[in-house]
């Protein structure tokens, strides 16, 4: 969508828009009070929904029913397709199924185990569909990460990356900042970090290559989504000890999966709470 107004200064819009909710949940809640059957408060959630969508549209404009999209390949040639719907664009390009991929995380917290099955309270990717993970020791993740690379395959994952980070380098390292020596202070465990909101799931981005010596994992190469204009390249070189302290969760093909941890998908899922850092 093109830029507007309000999309780049978006403060007051994102104000209204949770009042215009807020009072769409008490005005329901109060329907709900007067005995208003299931049926009819969905018909008065979809005027709701329209209003909602009414509104986004006068301030950002409405969603394009077709894009126009340019990129060049392997080769350097500019290809240029001309008015798409997202459906034609997913059939024709995505080649993947995505019910073969799963989330595999790190997050040793006091309310987690190892090798347990968890399913955060309403989150969901796509309709109908909850974000569910097995919850791992950190050196799973990473060897699960090199199988699905060595075959030609990035790796989507998820991560907090504000705390030792240089855009200009595009260097991602947990020793980046000698906080420790210069201030004389203890830095938080990823642990205490995970425990106390001090780290949290908070950006995707896509490792595509890893740096090994001696079966030991150096770096890792990272394609940000935000391209070269703003970071070196477009990518971030990440030191092993950032995938240890910061990397929460990488989405992995079944195949590479152990019978054990594929079984641990068909177990019950243990609800977290909605309020819980990744």
């Amino acid at each position: 969508m093109p830029k507007s107004f309000d999309s780049k200064n978006s403060e007051q819009l994102i104000r209204l828009y949770n009042e215009k909710l807020k009072k769409d949940m008490f005005k329901l809640l109060k329907l709900k009070e007067n005995n208003t059957s299931k049926d009819e408060l969905y018909l008065r959630k979809e005027e709701m929904l329209k209003e909602n969508y009414n509104l986004l549209s006068k301030c950002l404009g409405s969603i394009p029913l077709s894009f126009t999209y340019e990129y060049k390949d392997k080769d350097g040639k500019l290809i240029k397709l001309e008015n798409v719907t997202p459906i034609e664009f997913k059939n024709k390009y995505l080649s993947i199924n995505l019910d073969d991929y799963v989330s595999i995380a790190n997050v040793p917290m006091y309310n987690t185990e190892y090798n347990k099955l968890y399913r955060k309270e309403y989150n969901e990717n796509i309709y109908d569909k909850y974000v569910e993970f097995i919850n791992k020791p950190i050196d799973v993740l990473k060897d699960l990460a090199v199988k699905q690379l060595k075959d030609g395959m990035p790796v989507y994952f998820a991560c907090n990356i504000d705390k030792m980070r240089d855009r200009k380098s595009g260097i991602l390292d947990s020793n980046l900042y000698n906080y420790k020596e210069v201030f004389n202070i203890d830095l938080l465990t990823k642990e205490e970090a995970l425990n106390s909101f001090d780290i949290y799931y908070q950006h995707l981005m896509v490792i595509t290559g890893v740096h090994i010596e001696d079966n030991i994992t150096i770096r890792w190469k990272v394609e940000n989504s935000y391209g070269d204009k703003l970071y070196k390249d477009g990518y971030y070189i990440m030191n092993d000890n950032f995938f240890n302290d910061f990397v929460l969760m990488v989405i992995i093909n079944k195949k590479y999966l152990s019978k054990e941890d594929l079984e641990l998908f068909n177990t019950k899922p243990t609800i977290i709470d909605r309020y819980n850092p990744f």
